[in-house]
């Protein structure tokens, strides 16, 4: 009745073998749908059946976006804090203490912008609060978005790898609406044109701060903490401001395309 899928639609993958392609207006997860079958019952006249039992998701947010960054709530999410350091770096230099300072720089450019950012903690601490589960954290972030009235959620984090010669920007989304893809390369974008490292690119993933907020969400892995010249940068107050600028100015590039494409979902 197309209230909880769009379409559905058949077709053969070979002479045995169909395949079955239903179509939803959001993405759901593996715990949201069950498949089963159900016997041939000749009394009732129904025949050997295969179920897809899809739990209805809630209906996605409509979104009317205008240009510019003049009174957008942003809710800026420094990545780790508190007892947890995040990703440590060659010369010993935290995750956790370079997101929070680009975090803040970014902070003072949207203020002047006349946006209201809102950081899920302004300084080094556990949002949730100590001892708190990986999972009670992260939610206590998404939260602060829920709780603030967010037009997008940014998250800032500084990458990590085995192999100390691997670098550059990529960010990451979870395909709720068609904003978020938008808000992801935006960011990327310019990103890289003030960050000047390698361009990653936009990556989908399942992370759960992008994924349990509600508004268009991104995560920008800025550089690898684990390459000893890239975590210099990240220490460094000069590259910490350019990337700053950048995620300001691709905040702003999102607003505009946002608001040409209109309310769709």
């Amino acid at each position: 009745d197309g209230k909880i899928a769009d379409q559905v639609s058949f077709s053969a993958v070979n002479s045995s073998n169909s395949q079955v392609t239903v179509d939803l207006p959001s993405m759901i997860s593996g715990s949201d749908y069950n498949i089963f079958t159900l016997p041939a019952n000749r009394q009732a006249a129904r025949p050997f059946r295969v179920v897809v039992d899809i739990n209805k998701p809630v209906a996605p947010t409509e979104f009317n976006f205008t240009s510019g960054l003049r009174g957008k709530i942003i809710v800026i999410d420094p990545g780790h804090g508190g007892t947890d350091p995040g990703a440590i770096g060659p010369n010993n230099i935290q995750e956790k203490d370079v997101t929070l300072a680009v975090a803040l720089k970014l902070q003072a450019l949207l203020k002047k912008a006349g946006a209201k950012p809102v950081l899920t903690h302004q300084d080094d601490r556990d949002v949730f609060g100590p001892n708190a589960s990986d999972v009670d954290e992260l939610k206590a972030r998404t939260m602060v978005a829920a709780n603030s009235g967010a037009d997008v959620f940014l998250s800032i984090h500084a990458n990590s790898f085995s192999s100390r010669s691997v670098g550059g920007t990529s960010t990451y989304y979870y395909q709720k609406s068609a904003y978020d893809v938008m808000l992801a390369q935006s960011l990327q974008d310019e990103a890289v044109q003030y960050g000047k490292l390698t361009d990653r690119g936009i990556i989908e993933a399942n992370f759960y701060v992008i994924k349990r907020t509600a508004v268009p969400a991104a995560l920008v892995e800025m550089a690898f903490i684990s390459n000893p010249n890239e975590e210099n940068l990240l220490n460094s107050p000069s590259f910490q401001e350019q990337m700053a600028e950048g995620l300001c100015r691709g905040l702003d590039d999102f607003f505009t395309k946002a608001a040409k494409q209109g309310g769709s979902r």
